[in-house]
């Protein structure tokens, strides 16, 4: 799958990843959109050079944001619902017709 990140220096980067596979109450969604918000920016603003990002974000919250490798920018997806893990059809219900 394709995901849009943020390197830094104002540069957005669309990267490849492995498909995700749905856990135990889990879902995977094939998204058709997704906002932004200022948490986001920061990502997006930072220095890419991996020294000033830390001297940068030092005691902030998302100190260690790249800790983990390249993140898929955006947490607030709106999509269609295409795996669905084991346990997942009760919250399911609650949120849909069924």
């Amino acid at each position: 799958m394709r995901g849009v990140t943020f390197p830094g220096d104002k540069r957005v980067e669309i990267m490849e990843f492995d498909d995700p596979t749905p856990g135990p109450g889990e879902v995977v969604i094939e998204v058709k959109a997704s906002g932004l918000c200022g948490s986001d920016l920061h990502a997006y603003r930072a220095p890419s050079d991996d020294r000033a990002f830390r001297k940068l974000a030092k005691g902030k919250p998302y100190e260690t944001m790249r800790d983990g490798g390249p993140i898929i920018a955006g947490h607030e997806p709106c999509g269609v619902v295409v795996a669905i893990g084991p346990g997942s059809i009760r919250t399911l219900r609650r949120w849909g017709n069924g």
